[in-house]
């Protein structure tokens, strides 16, 4: 859907079309809900690097704390790695010191964490 919109907007603004105003909608995150402008909607990553977390209960249990903030999307284990990739929901986040708080309070030591967009 993403690829339609940034298309449309593309082909308006070559022709030198005004930016339409739309009404923002769950339906529609490419729209802002104050201005009804277009806009891009990324999520953030983040990949918690661990020196503990060694099988899926780990990750299950570092994903439960993660997901008890309801601004994470997802959450994924890569054992090999010792590293741990969470998605956060559009335009939500977390601090880094309330990633690592709740690593910890899981019963994990993070070791560092690198940030992203997608």
């Amino acid at each position: 859907m993403h690829a339609v919109y940034t298309f449309i907007l593309t082909a308006m603004l070559s022709l030198g079309m005004a930016m339409p105003q739309a009404l923002a909608t769950d339906e529609n995150p490419y729209v802002d809900p104050v201005t009804g402008d277009f806009r891009v909607v990324q999520s953030e990553y983040v990949e918690i690097f661990t020196k503990d977390v060694t099988c899926l209960a780990c990750v299950q249990a570092v994903e439960a704390a993660l997901k008890q903030t309801d601004k994470v999307k997802t959450v994924k284990g890569d054992l090999d790695r010792a590293r741990i990739h969470v998605v956060f929901k559009e335009g939500m986040r977390l601090s880094d010191d309330e990633i690592m708080t709740l690593v910890r309070e899981a019963g994990y030591t993070p070791i560092s964490m690198t940030r992203g967009r997608l």
